[in-house]
């Protein structure tokens, strides 16, 4: 068995393989988020013997930029595992030098899904996609709004937004001066 650890980036992806032992097989290879990068990741994989028998791919999920890596590889039919970045956060701490460098994480990578064997991750339908993008968008929002009541209040407290709006005291204390003037 072999694994495929792919570091996941906004414009390019890293990747590479290791064997059951963790050895690296090769170097990794560079590749950018679109069609052409898949046809790159594709020539890789072909010219390491990877098939979807013999070999399992594992990806962190950042933002949305793996959700194109993850689909063209589970068209190719391959197991493909998508975890959170903390788990190859827990492994990096386990080594002396802690560097974080693209080259290193996609072998890293490689190697939590050796070591931990998680289960594949399924294909996700677009509409249910879209509503958990939404959900999270809500989550965020309802989130901040406590930080942007406390930031708008803050700056009605300036004594020249109260001059400007026409209140002569606090603005905690005459309230009224600024629902009247709007």
């Amino acid at each position: 068995m072999i694994y495929l650890g792919i570091d996941i980036g906004k414009r390019h992806h890293e990747t590479g393989l290791i064997n059951e032992k963790g050895n690296s097989i090769g170097k990794t290879v560079r590749f950018a988020n679109s069609k052409t990068g898949s046809d790159k990741l594709l020539k890789f994989l072909n010219q390491h013997q990877a098939t979807p028998e013999n070999c399992v791919c594992g990806m962190e999920a950042t933002g949305h930029y793996w959700l194109s890596v993850f689909s063209f590889l589970h068209k190719l039919e391959f197991k493909v595992t998508v975890f959170n970045p903390m788990q190859s956060d827990a492994l990096r701490n386990f080594y002396i030098h802690k560097t974080k460098t693209d080259v290193k994480d996609a072998f890293l990578i490689a190697q939590v899904i050796r070591i931990d064997s998680p289960k594949e991750t399924p294909f996700i339908e677009e509409d249910l996609l879209q509503l958990r993008h939404l959900e999270l968008l809500r989550y965020t929002l309802v989130d901040q709004s406590p930080d942007v009541k406390r930031k708008i209040i803050a700056f009605l407290e300036f004594p020249s937004v109260q001059t400007f709006l026409g209140c002569r005291s606090n603005f905690y204390w005459n309230k009224s001066c600024y629902l009247k003037n709007n």
